[in-house]
């Protein structure tokens, strides 16, 4: 975290019968500053020169088992509080592949909807593509990073696998998921008879707010194609 609150750290961390001591802990690990804002809130914070060796792999093949655990709530917690230069310094210097697997399954929608596509281009590089295979979610998260490179080619290629994926193994909410990126896709780039059979399909598996966000997009196909009466009927 390289800095935070006791608070943060009682929210990451499960002591049970422990009290956390902050200042025997920064007296104790050298280049760790334990302090109290002006609020009485007391705070820790570790020295640039501690953090470079915290993260090295030798100091990490140290590290108790469930290491990987903790750093995956350190990166969740990380990611919820929007430190995303200390998430990319943390996910390049320090953790696993199959960690950052856990992680971007996790919390990758929401750096996506952060606009962090810098950390999420990072972290997916950091991903064998055989398991990106075998993670239709990955996969999906991969596709929409994609379209908002404008690489909709590839990104369609990939939702569309997705979809197949889902369908197969009956995983509703990632067919719902990967058919809304196809219609966003088609309309991105224009194809209003994808954004219309799509849409259509989407309303056997969709209910309120989602419904009426396929009903919309139907409406805007049915535009596009020149059918007004069935635009005003969607809208």
């Amino acid at each position: 975290m390289s800095a935070g609150s006791l608070q943060e750290l009682e929210g990451i961390v499960d002591l049970p019968d422990r009290r956390w001591d902050l200042q025997t802990i920064a007296e104790a690990i050298p280049l760790v500053r334990a302090f109290s804002n002006a609020d009485g809130q007391l705070r820790f914070r570790v020295h640039a020169m501690a953090q470079a060796v915290f993260a090295c792999p030798t100091f990490a093949s140290l590290l108790p088992t469930n290491a990987g655990e903790l750093r995956l709530r350190v990166m969740g917690h990380l990611s919820k509080t929007a430190r995303y230069p200390r998430l990319q310094t943390l996910l390049t210097q320090l953790c696993a592949a199959d960690e950052i697997t856990d992680w971007l399954e996790d919390s990758g929608k929401t750096v996506l909807l952060a606009g962090e596509l810098g950390l999420l281009r990072c972290a997916l590089a950091r991903v064998p593509q055989t398991v990106s295979v075998n993670r239709p979610r990955l996969l999906l998260l991969r596709a929409a990073l994609l379209r908002e490179t404008g690489e909709y080619a590839d990104a369609l290629r990939q939702a569309r696998v997705v979809r197949d994926v889902a369908e197969h193994e009956g995983e509703r909410q990632l067919l719902v998921e990967s058919m809304l990126l196809i219609v966003r896709l088609a309309v991105d780039t224009g194809d209003a008879v994808t954004t219309r059979d799509v849409s259509l399909q989407l309303l056997s598996f969709v209910e309120h707010g989602q419904r009426a966000l396929a009903c919309s997009y139907l409406a805007a196909a049915a535009g596009w194609l020149g059918d007004a009466g069935e635009a005003r009927a969607w809208g």
